[in-house]
């Protein structure tokens, strides 16, 4: 499993770096700027919509990074045997892994390596953006300025991470499950409402705080639909389907 997540972890920055970074840049480019010469400046800053092209991407480019990671890690896991298959229900998470007919242990094997691309990945970002509010140095005047709200961004980066976790899981099973797009599609649409609550911040129509609620949502809601899958798993395993 650490393997996953020293992977997920180094593929953060060059999803960002390799993929989306250019291809925003194109955006601005194709779609922004012109609409910003276009437009009157005080429509421009209300127009939330001018961001969507933006929020669609982010979610297809970390969603599909992650996912084919977890294929590859997939296909890692079904080339190593299974340890003990007494109870498959017992079997835990790391020594899941399964090359069989049967397709449910290959879904927990699913599972299980999502959640630790989804560590791994979401582990980086925390890092990053961390990293970026302690560069800082917190100044007195930032604090004064911003009061207890200049904390919230350490809190918002564990919800970041338990989406991460949560969204991968979901696509690596929907993989392992046959049902590819249905699941890709839902994390990749998590993932787009997720970021959503920036555009709503940047023209005014949510508060700081708001959006801290927003992406905490998410992440529960996220986290709460992977949870569901593996219990429903289980229950398939219990009901002998």
């Amino acid at each position: 499993m650490w393997l996953f997540i020293v992977a997920g972890a180094v593929l953060f920055p060059l999803s960002l770096a390799w993929f989306q970074a250019p291809i925003e840049r194109a955006l601005d480019i194709l779609w922004l700027n012109p609409w910003i010469d276009l437009l009157p400046t005080q429509a421009v800053q209300r127009g939330w919509w001018l961001w969507l092209p933006y929020i669609i991407l982010s979610g297809l480019v970390q969603e599909l990074a992650k996912f084919g990671l977890s294929v590859a890690g997939i296909a890692l896991a079904r080339s190593r045997p299974v340890t003990q298959a007494r109870r498959v229900a017992d079997v835990p998470a790391p020594t899941i892994w399964a090359k069989m007919e049967h397709s449910l242990l290959p879904r927990q094997a699913g599972l299980a390596v999502g959640a630790a691309v989804g560590a791994g990945y979401g582990g980086m970002e925390v890092f990053r953006v961390l990293n970026l509010i302690f560069a800082s140095g917190f100044p007195r005047e930032t604090v004064c300025l911003w009061g207890t709200t200049v904390f919230l961004g350490f809190l918002e980066r564990f919800f970041v991470a338990m989406f991460h976790i949560g969204a991968a899981s979901i696509s690596a099973y929907g993989y392992v499950a046959g049902r590819l797009w249905r699941y890709l599609l839902l994390a990749i649409g998590l993932h787009s409402l997720m970021n959503f609550s920036v555009p709503l911040n940047r023209t005014g129509l949510l508060s700081v705080v708001g959006v801290e609620i927003w992406i905490a949502s998410v992440a529960v809601a996220t986290m709460v639909a992977a949870l569901w899958i593996r219990a429903r798993w289980g229950l398939e395993i219990e009901g002998g389907v």
